[in-house]
């Protein structure tokens, strides 16, 4: 369990540390040189080859950004981490993070969610999942902006697919 903590908080670090990097360009991408600086751990921190990492892009038009990370563990244990810059969501609104396996429209397509992001400060926000089931073969990461947290996702702010 030691281990298991030790390693959640080293993906925190390294993807909070990463989305502070990010560079917003004029049209709310991200410049190349802070893709390029993102896609390397911080001075010092090294990401076990294990350890699979997405740049987030934000498909609502407000500039955010974030890294997702997941790794399934020598004792099985699925590990998915999101960091993310983003604006402050509208009152009584939340942002949550969802996996989602295949398109609408496909047979085997399905959704989870995977909690409500937790407020850091400063504009970032980030959540930890992890679960006993395999969630592998869920390659898509979503983060809504939700008036009501239930089963159901709400607008779409930032993407990505492992």
């Amino acid at each position: 369990m030691k281990k298991l903590s030790l390693l959640i908080f080293l993906l925190a670090v390294i993807a909070v540390v990463a989305v502070m990097q990010q560079v917003p360009t004029q049209d709310g991408g991200v410049s190349d040189d802070a893709a390029q600086e993102t896609s390397s751990p911080a001075p010092g921190a090294e990401i076990p080859a294990d350890i699979e990492q997405i740049m987030l892009a934000d498909v609502s038009g407000g500039g955010g950004t974030g890294i997702a990370t997941r790794l399934t563990d020598n004792e099985g244990l699925f590990v998915h981490t999101v960091d993310a810059t983003l604006p402050e969501p509208t009152d009584g609104s939340v942002y949550e993070g969802w996996l989602v396996r295949g398109k609408p429209g496909d047979a085997d397509f399905d959704f989870i969610s995977t909690g409500v992001m937790e407020v850091e400060g400063g504009g970032l926000y980030s959540l930890v999942f992890s679960s006993e089931a395999d969630y592998t073969g869920y390659a898509g990461v979503v983060i809504t902006e939700e008036t009501i947290v239930d089963a159901t996702p709400e607008a779409h702010i930032l993407e990505g697919s492992f």
